[in-house]
């Protein structure tokens, strides 16, 4: 009997997301991956609307943004060795590693 293994590569479209998108950096800017994204010009404001941060460091301005207005933040780690150290928060967390 054969067996076969296939591997599905999604196809990278460079569209718009649906919520706004602020990268933190230049550099995260540059891999966004979006179309529309922007680059942050500082911390947001407690009255900002809902977001997605790249971010590779998380700050007050942000989990205050995450609290009020629902935002998303996507912490990356700034290199592809070590940990990656977290801290306890009052709402959900995950954690991506960085593609290398």
């Amino acid at each position: 009997m054969n067996t076969w293994n296939a591997t599905l590569f999604p196809k990278h479209v460079a569209g718009e997301s649906k919520s706004p998108v602020m990268a933190t950096s230049a550099t995260l800017k540059e891999h966004c991956g979006f179309s529309n994204c922007k680059l942050s010009d500082g911390e947001p404001s407690p009255d900002a609307p809902a977001a997605l941060y790249l971010t590779t460091t998380m700050t007050g301005a942000l989990a205050a943004s995450v609290e009020k207005a629902g935002s998303v933040v996507l912490l990356l780690q700034g290199t592809s060795s070590g940990f990656f150290q977290t801290a306890a928060t009052r709402f959900k967390q995950a954690r991506f590693k960085q593609a290398a």
